[in-house]
């Protein structure tokens, strides 16, 4: 239920989606023979790894460090 959700559980969350994104553009990239398409796709993997870095950098400033 997302009106239950805490703060610690949102970035979990977030860092799990992130984390699938990145997976699923890796192999996408990894599948394709075209090498513009390997770049866009190796490229949105990198962003998408630059945001459960910034997740995982929040959960560890506002939870762990709470705690």
């Amino acid at each position: 239920d997302v009106d239950s959700l805490t703060y610690q559980d949102a970035l979990i969350v977030a860092m799990k989606r992130e984390r699938a994104a990145y997976e699923l553009y890796s192999d996408m990239a990894a599948k394709v023979p075209e090498s513009h398409l390997k770049e866009v796709l190796e490229g949105l993997a990198k962003e998408e790894a630059k945001h459960k870095l910034f997740f995982e950098s929040e959960y560890d400033e506002r939870v762990l460090m709470d705690n």
